[in-house]
């Protein structure tokens, strides 16, 4: 081992190449999730994915957020 120096701190450097398999590869990520998204016309703009259970939604009516919901909301989620 050698030994790089900085910062007033001796930091030990292995100077051979390291053997196959000595480096863990990193997880794979988690897949993006599928959103499926449709304007159905000048009025309405509706997306949806699938959730790990819990619902959650985003919602506006003229352009002010809905936070609770609403039955648009409801109109939406029953269809699926």
């Amino acid at each position: 081992l050698e030994k790089a120096k900085g910062h007033n701190v001796d930091v030990p450097v292995k100077s051979e190449p390291a053997e196959d398999g000595a480096i863990n590869p990193l997880p794979a990520p988690d897949p993006l999730p599928t959103i499926v998204h449709q304007v159905i016309d000048d009025r309405w703009e509706i997306a949806f994915s699938i959730s790990d259970g819990n619902f959650n939604q985003v919602s506006f009516v003229n352009s002010i957020a809905t936070t609770s919901g609403g039955t648009h909301v409801e109109l939406v989620t029953n269809l699926l």
